[in-house]
């Protein structure tokens, strides 16, 4: 299991960690010791069904086609992965005093790795959390500058008539 904390509100986080995209777009996503191409197979409120590829791996053991269930109720997304690497993963999102904890807790069931020790599996799940916490972190404070520099600049319409 690990953690990370982002000082945001509970439903900025959540927002920005649930949005995968619309039904067929590509994303490159950084994961802190590499990157991986996103490709969103299906959106919706409860569902997301996307394809991860690892392009620098070897031809057939490239993508992991993985689906996550929204329980926006609880604040929690249940994922699971199949391919190269078979995992099921819950992730939980809860207030915490001064913005929004994110634990993930992974069960990996397959992998066509078996020589990548359990520790250094722990390892590359911690710093990717780590990583994609400062992203949300940053993403969510660049958001709010640009919406409080929007709410403070002067309207072109001049005063009301």
């Amino acid at each position: 299991m690990a953690s990370t904390f982002v000082p945001a509100p509970l439903a900025d986080v959540w927002a920005w960690w649930t949005d995968f995209g619309d039904a067929g777009q590509v994303a490159h996503i950084a994961h802190g010791l590499g990157w991986s191409r996103r490709r969103v197979i299906e959106s919706g409120p409860r569902r997301i069904v996307f394809d991860e590829e690892v392009p620098w791996l070897p031809q057939r053991t490239r993508v992991v086609r993985r689906t996550a269930e929204i329980d926006a109720g609880n604040r929690v997304l249940l994922e699971s992965g199949r391919g190269w690497l078979w995992f099921d993963a819950r992730w939980a999102f809860r207030e915490e005093h001064g913005g929004t904890r994110v634990v993930r807790s992974v069960e990996v069931r397959h992998s066509k790795w078996r020589l990548v020790p359990a520790w250094i599996a722990k390892q590359i799940v911690r710093v990717d959390l780590e990583h994609h916490g400062r992203e949300c972190a940053a993403d969510l404070a660049r958001a709010s500058a640009v919406a409080a520099s929007t709410a403070a600049a002067p309207s072109d319409e001049g005063p009301a008539a």
